[in-house]
Formats: structure tokens, sequence, C-alpha cells
């Protein structure tokens, strides 16, 4: 798959849920808060942080804000609509510069990176993001065609606040965390458990993305919604 995806960039579990949270998750899941730590069979807030993990896979959405570059082919920026989508989520404010930074960059003939300044596109903030220009091909001269990959776009998405995160996707965690816990010794033996269809049913009402912010990242699509077959 054409990207990285840097987990040391994750943000704690803790910026997005609070105490209060972790406590009524405890007592969906049958325990009382009150209870000690040590008398509850599970860790909680690992039971979640594996919730998340897998939510965000199957929605192509980070719901802890994390870093991504993507790897994309030259045919990216060749859309008619001068459109370039971006999977994954809400881009991050930096906490260096204050802003909401991407960085674009391609290689050239010459085997050397070049930036393209943010002043050269319009970005359109949202679920996915959106980059625009009227002529990509003004601002990548002698880009190289034959590279597989040669346009590079880092940045951070994710949620900097719990409630920017949908309510499908709250949840479809909830369910899961209880569906972890209940069947946890079947999980640890590697069994097969079904998914619960509520847990789907909340996860596919908050799909992400379409297939122009995912189309040069997967292959297969049946991964990304099984709703489409071809």
């Amino acid at each position: 798959m054409p990207m990285y995806l840097d987990r040391s960039t994750e943000s704690a579990l803790s910026t997005l849920f609070d105490e209060t949270f972790i406590n009524k998750l405890k007592k969906y899941l049958g325990y009382d808060s009150d209870t000690p730590e040590d008398d509850i069979p599970v860790d909680v807030e690992d039971l979640l942080s594996h919730a998340i993990s897998t939510c965000e896979q199957e929605q192509w959405r980070f719901i802890l804000p994390k870093e991504v570059v993507l790897y994309l082919p030259y045919e990216a920026l060749c859309e008619q609509d001068g459109l370039l989508f971006l999977p994954f989520g809400p881009l991050v404010v930096s906490q260096d510069s204050g802003q909401e930074s991407i960085t674009l960059s391609f290689i050239n003939t010459s085997d050397v990176s070049a930036d393209i300044a943010e002043s050269e596109y319009r970005r359109y903030n949202g679920e996915p993001i959106r980059l625009w220009c009227d002529d990509w091909n003004a601002l990548v001269p002698k880009i190289k065609t034959e590279d597989p990959y040669p346009i590079t776009v880092t940045y951070t998405a994710g949620y900097t606040a719990y409630n920017q995160i949908p309510l499908s996707t709250i949840r479809a965690l909830k369910i899961l965390c209880y569906h972890y816990d209940s069947y946890r010794e079947a999980i640890g033996e590697t069994s097969l458990v079904a998914t619960p269809s509520s847990y789907c049913h909340n996860r596919d009402l908050a799909l992400l993305n379409d297939r122009r912010a995912i189309r040069y990242i997967t292959d297969d699509w049946t991964k990304v919604n099984p709703r489409w077959k071809d």
C-alpha cells in the first residue's frame, strides 16, 4: 500500500476520551465505576484502544490524530475537475505553527524533490479533505512520470475534541468494546467470533471516504465498503 502511517505521532487516548467517558464505558460493560481497577478483569482503556484501531481501519477515518504520508501516482493530479481527495478525516491544526498544514511535493526528472506551496492550490477542509488546482501540470514541471509514486502528501488527520466524532462512530466503539469484553477468552484463543451486526450498522453509517479519496491506496474495495462490488 503506497502510504506510511506514523503511529508514534498518534495522540493519547485521554485527549479525546476523558475519565467521565471511561466511567460511562465501564458502566456500559457492566462494571461499577467505583469498582477498583484490580477487580475489573479487563483493562477498559486497552479495550477502547483496540476498538478504536479496528474502527479506524474499517471506516477509513482517523479518530485519534496521527500523521500519514501518501505516495501517489502522477495520475492523481489528472482528474478532469482538478480535485485531489485525501483520506482519513479532518485536517488537524499543527501544534508548532497553530495552522492546518499539508506538505505536498513531487520528484522531478532530475530525481530532486520539490515542494508545492499551499498558496498555489485551494484546500477544502472536511471529510474527506480536497485540494483543487485548475492546472496541476503547471505546478509540477518535469515531474518524473515514470516513477510509480512521484507525489508525496504529508498531513495529520483526526479529531481534536470528543464532540467532533460522529455519534454513530461512538456507538460503534461502545458496541465493539462490549463485544471484545464478552468474548475476550474466545478471542484470546484465536477462535472466530462474528462481529455484531449492530456494530457493522453504526460503522457503515459513518464510512468516511468515497473512491476518489482512496482509489490510489487500496486495491480491494470490499475492505472499504461491502456495498462496492465492482
